[in-house]
């Protein structure tokens, strides 16, 4: 985890490109001899790992921050799949049922929510987040139940994918 004097990610995110930029030329030079779910067990190894660790602080980061990083993911994605490099890349994603950048952010964010809500966090947590409903008597459109609830509803459907087990057991609670 890198931080900067401002705060803004750039540093962190920087060192993540350069990693990924790396194992985008790995990827390229093995993916004629390794099938795609064994191309997908080191991307879940090498890159998914890097992605996630901590993406709940910087994967707020501008979109501009993480512009180059997501452009390196999906060449990853692309590599993995034999896909061209001017296709889209949510089919793709799709096919291979990963997460893109934001997805994973999501799903993170989604996780930290649902151990608050069920009490599995440590009580210093308790005073970072206030129930809208704790603050004010009156409905809101934008609750914080509903914000999780939208936010769980929107995450793709992982269940398929045997080799991401926490995001099974995420969708199982």
């Amino acid at each position: 985890m890198h931080l900067d004097n401002k705060l803004n990610w750039d540093t962190h995110i920087s060192k993540l490109e350069s990693k990924l930029s790396c194992y985008s030329g790995i990827f390229y030079r093995i993916r004629e001899y390794l099938s795609t779910n064994e191309l997908k067990m080191i991307y879940f190894s090498l890159v998914y790992s890097h992605l996630q660790y901590a993406i709940g602080t910087w994967g707020s980061a501008t979109k501009t921050s993480l512009r180059r990083l997501n452009i390196i993911h999906n060449k990853i994605i692309k590599t993995i799949s034999w896909s061209s490099f001017q296709c889209h890349v949510t089919p793709v994603y799709s096919q291979l049922n990963l997460l893109k950048l934001e997805d994973i952010h999501q799903l993170e964010i989604a996780k930290l929510m649902h151990n608050f809500h069920s009490n599995k966090m440590p009580n210093t947590f308790d005073r970072l987040f206030t129930a809208v409903n704790c603050i004010h008597t009156h409905e809101t459109i934008s609750s914080t139940s509903g914000q999780y609830t939208s936010v769980i509803q929107s995450a793709p459907n992982m269940e398929k994918d045997q080799s991401n087990s926490k995001a099974k057991e995420f969708g199982s609670k």
